[in-house]
């Protein structure tokens, strides 16, 4: 079975790195030989590429490639990544350099909080802080220093960590955006200085602006989010999930509201590349 494609070739070779991070990659849920949520995945490497200074992959060709390495998978982990070849030494990007295009096909992952969607999050708030750069927020460059060492932070039953810029202000876990629901309604910290713009998260707003239902784009303090009457997590993977525990203090609510089982349900459902 073909595992992975670099320019397109079948290759062998484990995925390409640059020392500095310069790159970019998605992280694709695969369905029925299908990649889900393409377009979203496809804008924000798009959006990747202008800050980076990258030729974007031309649309079709990636599609073709992504669908020939998901098409035998009932259900599966498809990676994209696009990356500098590594130079020689220093900080300058050679005029000439072209990024490389790696896809890879991995299997789902087997741990039971990937298997069922009403198994709730443990979350655990990490000292690990997030920098501020505009020029990188929102987009998934390859450098996830900060999120590595969040990681190591986490101790059981976390699940997930809960990182906050340099003000303390809330913005995003580990692998995931958050929502909240508080007496105003629904609120997704912003992620314009620091942080990930998941394609959820982005899908989740959507799909709030068509039925009519409001969401706040607001800065949320660690208070406000312990506060909250309920606090949910989004990504690629893990579609959108209720959390159980902050520092293990519980939240009252634990289950998936209507409008966000659509969200997830929507998350798996639009395997469709268009």
């Amino acid at each position: 079975m073909l595992a992975a494609l670099l320019n397109g070739k079948p290759t062998t070779a484990t995925q390409p790195t640059n020392l500095f991070g310069d790159g970019l990659f998605e992280t694709i849920a695969i369905r029925q030989g299908q990649p889900c949520l393409w377009t979203y995945h496809l804008q924000r490497l798009q959006q990747g590429c202008r800050r980076l200074g990258y030729p974007a992959p031309e649309p079709d060709q990636l599609l073709a490639e992504a669908q020939q390495l998901a098409h035998p998978h009932t259900q599966a982990v498809l990676k994209i990544v696009l990356s500098i070849p590594p130079v020689p030494r220093g900080y300058q990007r050679p005029a000439e350099a072209l990024p490389n295009r790696y896809l890879s096909c991995l299997p789902w992952p087997q741990q039971p909080l990937y298997q069922a969607v009403d198994i709730p999050i443990h979350l655990q708030t990490c000292q690990t802080r997030l920098g501020c750069q505009p020029l990188l927020a929102g987009i998934k460059h390859l450098n996830r220093l900060e999120q590595i060492l969040a990681r190591r932070e986490l101790q059981p039953p976390a699940d997930e960590g809960v990182m906050c810029d340099q003000q303390g202000s809330v913005i995003e876990g580990i692998m995931s955006n958050l929502l909240l629901l508080d007496a105003a309604g629904y609120v997704t910290p912003p992620v314009e200085a620091c942080g990930i713009a998941g394609v959820v998260r982005q899908l989740m707003l959507d799909m709030a602006a068509q039925q009519g239902i409001p969401v706040r784009v607001a800065t949320q303090s660690l208070a406000e989010l312990r506060q909250a009457q309920a606090v949910y997590v989004m990504n690629s993977l893990l579609g959108v999930r209720p959390v159980a525990s902050l520092d293990g203090l519980a939240y009252a609510s634990v289950r998936l509201p209507h409008f966000l089982r659509q969200v997830h349900q929507a998350c798996f459902e639009l395997a469709s590349p268009v």
